[in-house]
Formats: C-alpha cells, sequence, structure tokens
C-alpha cells in the first residue's frame, strides 16, 4: 500500500503514452506479499519486428522509476496460453515504499 502514489506517478505516465497514441492498457494495481528486489520492467513475449512499444513503455517508466530494470522473460512465457502477445508487467521493488 506504500507503494501507491509511486504507481499512481507510473500510470500517468502509462496514460502520456496513451495520450500520444500508443495503446497501453492499465490494469488494477495488484499488491503481493512478495516480489523482485528492485523495480522490474518484464517482458512476457516477443515484440513484434520493428515495434518498438516495449523501449518505450520501459523508458517512459525510468523518468519516474529511474532504478527500474528490464527483465526480457519471453523465452519462459512466449507460449503460455494466459500470456497476450505484446504484454509487459511492471513490478514496484522495495524503492517505491
Amino acid at each position: 500500500e506504500g507503494q501507491r502514489p509511486l504507481a499512481d506517478r507510473a500510470s500517468d505516465v502509462l496514460r502520456g503514452l496513451n495520450a500520444q497514441g500508443l495503446q497501453v492498457e492499465i490494469p488494477e494495481y495488484q499488491i503481493v506479499p512478495f516480489g523482485p528486489g528492485r523495480s522490474d520492467f518484464r517482458t512476457l513475449t516477443a515484440p513484434l519486428a520493428g515495434d518498438p512499444s516495449g523501449t518505450r513503455i520501459f523508458e517512459a517508466l525510468r523518468t519516474v522509476i529511474p532504478d527500474m530494470v528490464y527483465n526480457d522473460l519471453s523465452q519462459r512465457y512466449e507460449n503460455a496460453p494466459f500470456v497476450k502477445p505484446g504484454a509487459y508487467e511492471v513490478w514496484l521493488g522495495p524503492e517505491g515504499r
């Protein structure tokens, strides 16, 4: 719950990308009892050829979460039936508290 202000700022950044024409889905926040040691931008599927969306999203989020790391998990989740193409996740680490 202490990360909500940072999550709100990150959502504002993503809404700004939507206003620029990039379609970014912003789901409800999920609070989990565990997480990464630092903020993490996770790619769950390989980007489509020539699609810079993931990079644009990551760089935009780093304006409010400068220590965020890029974590490519596409090899693990590429064929998972529950993962949408072009899916990304944002995990906030303890520095967001």
